[in-house]
């Protein structure tokens, strides 16, 4: 505490004022108050006094604002203040209380970096709707600067769609503030800045204040626990296919070398030796088959498990020389190859899996052919758009009947088998190599033929590569 007078001199002060400052004694005593000002605010501070003295008041100080102090040595101490007027000898004094603000400043600084440090978004909302505070998660979460976030309306991070229904939920929780998750047992969303959405879950903690009730919400984005949910969904589903189709395609193969083994017994014990060579070659191929199937399925099953490196692939060419290795299976098919294809395309991908998407997509086109057709053909086409690039194979074949479109990426499925053979899983490893690559395959097909589409992400931009690597 110090006593003030008009002239802005100290008249007196106590030991705990002394000591904050670092001053001895009465050594501060007669030195104006502007001595504990920082030097950029003094002449401001001047004004100020004046003006308080011409209408005092009492009041207390730095509520709004960080005030600090000057100790002897220079150092700022972060202060608050409170001021009140007494008269000494008919002259009005000013007293000054000043509170040191050092411990509550370094526990509000390490709240501040308990909050930043979140692996969670925090956002502080306040009784109108108006987002007061953020933490760095929360700025990643929405793709926001925390320029941008303080002051925004939080019904801006919700899906337009839900807009209307979120102001119903947000003044209901006003009206009833209870600790609560949010995101069990339904699907809640949040809007980035550029308007895409994403899967959340929220948790609302109610904040009593003077001024009304704010709301503390904690965001978590759970994309990736989404789309690990949806691999272990579509992993779970391709068991039960693999298991539901195993019991017929591996076993029937087993059956039948069973049954010529049986037969080569019998002719063995006649004497039939030339009959029993034959039977006996048909075995071997029928195994080779089979071994060609078991190591297909395993080829299937490797696929999710083994990570992808990711390299700078000239896309352009390897199609192109995949097409040039195809094009002695076409003149015995044949069928006309037709290319299209954008020669220096590169992408951030993996060489083995896009060579085995697009030999299985050219090798099915192929092999599918319609041998009823006049002049069968198969084109292969790679373009590139602004963040992708577009493969296309398409041919006028076969086709796929409207029945059995939903099973075309499903383990073991033969459309055709009396046209070709084949183990029936080459679509089901060109979806996973697709998806291993976070991109996307669709089709199209009728009695004039097929067109597989895939899309694969580009993966960097124009810049960030060297086109002569």
């Amino acid at each position: 505490m110090a006593l003030v007078e008009r002239s802005g001199h100290i008249v007196r002060s106590n030991e705990r004022f002394n000591h904050l400052f670092g001053y001895e004694g009465h050594e501060i005593e007669g030195q104006p108050i502007e001595i504990l000002v920082p030097k950029p605010f003094r002449t401001e501070h001047e004004i100020l006094r004046a003006a308080y003295f011409d209408y005092p008041t009492t009041r207390r100080m730095s509520r709004r604002q960080d005030l600090k102090g000057v100790s002897k040595k220079g150092q700022l101490i972060p202060v608050e203040i409170g001021l009140t007027t007494v008269m000494v000898d008919d002259e009005a004094m000013a007293v000054a209380w000043v509170f040191d603000l050092t411990e509550r400043t370094r526990q509000d600084e390490r709240f501040r970096l308990v909050v930043e440090s979140s692996p969670n978004g925090i956002v502080l909302v306040d009784p109108t709707g108006k987002i007061t505070l953020c933490n760095k998660q929360a700025c990643e979460c929405f793709g926001y600067e925390r320029e941008e976030l303080i002051g925004l309306s939080v019904d801006a991070l919700v899906p337009e769609h839900s807009t209307m229904k979120h102001r119903v939920y947000r003044r209901s929780f006003s009206e009833h503030p209870a600790q609560r998750p949010m995101g069990h047992g339904r699907d809640l969303f949040g809007r980035r800045k550029d308007g895409s959405e994403f899967p959340l879950e929220i948790g609302l903690t109610p904040l009593e204040q003077p001024e009304g009730t704010y709301t503390i919400a904690t965001v978590i984005d759970i994309s990736m626990r989404k789309e690990v949910e949806r691999r272990l969904r579509r992993t779970n589903e391709d068991l039960m296919e693999f298991a539901h189709s195993a019991s017929h395609d591996l076993k029937a193969p087993l059956a039948t070398i069973r049954g010529v083994v049986d037969i080569a017994l019998d002719d063995l014990q006649e004497g039939r030796i030339k009959e029993v060579d034959g039977l006996l070659r048909d075995v071997r191929r029928k195994a080779e088959q089979l071994s060609g199937l078991v190591e297909a399925v395993l080829e299937l099953a490797r696929a999710d498990r083994v990570e992808a490196e990711l390299s700078p692939t000239r896309i352009g060419e390897l199609a192109t020389e995949i097409a040039q290795e195809r094009e002695r299976d076409c003149e015995d098919a044949g069928v006309l190859l037709i290319r299209e294809i954008e020669p220096k395309i590169t992408i951030l991908s993996n060489l083995t899996r896009l060579r085995i998407i697009i030999s299985n997509l050219l090798g099915n086109a192929i092999k599918y052919r319609d041998p009823n057709k006049e002049s069968p053909f198969v084109k292969l086409s790679v373009r590139e758009a602004q963040d992708a690039v577009y493969l296309e194979v398409q041919d006028n074949g076969l086709g796929i009947r409207e029945k059995d479109k939903p099973k075309v990426f499903q383990m073991f499925q033969r459309f055709h088998a009396q046209h070709a053979e084949g183990s029936g899983l080459g679509l089901a490893m060109v979806r996973k190599q697709v998806e291993c690559l976070g991109g996307k395959i669709s089709f199209e097909s009728d009695s004039g033929g097929s067109t597989f589409r895939v899309r694969l992400p580009r993966g960097y931009t124009h810049d960030s590569i060297d086109p002569h690597r």
